[in-house]
């Protein structure tokens, strides 16, 4: 495997891990994520649309923020975050301040 194929795996790596932690955000924040019937709960993955599949209010998205903020130690802007309605632009939106620092 060459560089190239090492960076994009790892990089992939990275997306499937900062989604996983995602999850644990979304679970503690939602209520339809705390639903007992698993066949109930939204189903998270990287093209989950926040507002149409989460449901996500003004409120629960200034919570979802500061989650971000302090599980992943970056400073998401207000404005710039809220132009991301995919689950996998919120995960690439998070790498790309990770990189920044």
């Amino acid at each position: 495997m060459n560089v190239k194929g090492v960076t994009i795996m790892t990089d992939s790596l990275q997306r499937k891990e900062i989604l996983q932690r995602l999850e644990k955000i979304f679970s503690n924040l939602l209520r339809s994520m705390q639903e007992k019937d698993l066949k109930k709960r939204p189903i998270i993955s990287f093209d989950t649309d926040i507002a149409k599949d989460l449901s996500i209010d003004s409120v629960e998205t200034l919570d979802l923020l500061n989650s971000i903020e302090e599980e992943f130690e970056v400073s998401p802007d207000l404005h710039v975050a809220n132009t991301k309605r995919k689950v996998g632009q919120i995960v690439d939106y998070i790498i790309e301040l990770q990189e920044q620092k």
